[in-house]
This record gives structure tokens, C-alpha cells and sequence, in this order.
């Protein structure tokens, strides 16, 4: 596969051999081809309310370049899922900001019936209000990412 990025919110997506060992990409392998995969993730995507703007099954990818979050996902906090820093009153700015977020995965084939998943999420908070400031990146918990991997175990 070529080096190749696509455009995300304050950053780019990389695909390469290079994005298998990224140390934010979570990855998780699976005992099922590729062609059962795929599908599988854009229904997990789905199921965890995203509604991929980008599917490509020639290169394996799914996501959803850039999205708004605020205050929660699903009954959690945002700081269950991403860690911003704090506001200036010290209370997270996860859960008081504005979250602009992308969230890329790729499936790869590691063998007959196997195959690994990979995903990425990344995002920054813009603060407003009380606690406004200027943009933060954040850092992912894992938790979304494992989200995502056990709607793919139960399948």
C-alpha cells in the first residue's frame, strides 16, 4: 500500500505499513476473513452512533473524518473516552468543551481467515464558555476503541 493520508479535522490519517506499529492505533485480531470484517465495522461504527462518511472496501477502511461531540457519548462522559486537560476552574475540558474527533479504522489480512482491526481516533477540544481558551488535543482513553472491538466480538 502506497503512503497515503487523508484529511481529518486538525490532522491527517496516515495509511502505510508504518500506521500498523503507530502507538495511538488500537488494534485487535480476528478468526474471520476480511469480507466478514468489513461489514461487521461499519454495523459497530453504526451501533456506537457514527455514521461512517467513509468506506472504502478496496483499501479496507472505514471512518468518519470529522465529527462534533459534546459533554457525553451515550450515557458516559466524554472523559470516559478522551483526556483534554483540564479548564481553568479544573474540571475536565472533555466534558465541558466542544470535541471536533475523527475516528479511522482499517482492516488488515493476516492470513487465511484472519485478519487484524485497527483504529485510530483522535480529536481536540475547543473550550467555550467559562472555560474558553484555545484548542486542546486530546488523547484517547482507549475506551471508544474498545467499544468498537467488543461490538465486533459479539457479532
Amino acid at each position: 500500500m502506497a503512503d497515503e493520508t487523508v484529511a481529518g479535522a486538525e490532522w491527517r490519517f496516515p495509511f502505510s505499513v508504518r500506521y500498523v506499529e503507530d502507538p495511538i492505533v488500537f488494534k485487535e485480531a480476528f478468526q474471520s476473513p476480511v469480507s466478514d470484517i468489513l461489514p461487521a465495522l461499519v454495523h459497530a461504527f453504526a451501533q456506537e452512533g457514527f455514521d461512517p462518511d467513509w468506506v472504502e472496501p478496496d483499501r479496507q477502511v472505514v471512518g468518519l473524518t470529522r465529527f462534533t461531540m459534546e459533554r457525553r457519548h451515550g450515557t458516559r462522559p466524554m472523559s470516559a473516552f478522551l483526556d483534554c486537560g483540564l479548564t481553568k476552574t479544573g474540571r475536565s475540558l472533555a466534558n465541558d468543551a466542544r470535541i471536533i474527533a475523527g475516528i479511522v479504522s482499517q482492516v488488515v489480512e493476516t492470513g487465511p481467515h484472519q485478519c487484524t482491526v485497527l483504529v485510530r481516533f483522535e480529536a481536540y477540544a475547543q473550550p467555550s464558555g467559562a472555560s474558553s481558551g484555545r484548542a486542546q488535543n486530546c488523547t484517547t482513553t482507549g475506551e471508544l476503541e474498545q467499544a468498537i472491538f467488543l461490538r465486533l466480538r459479539f457479532r
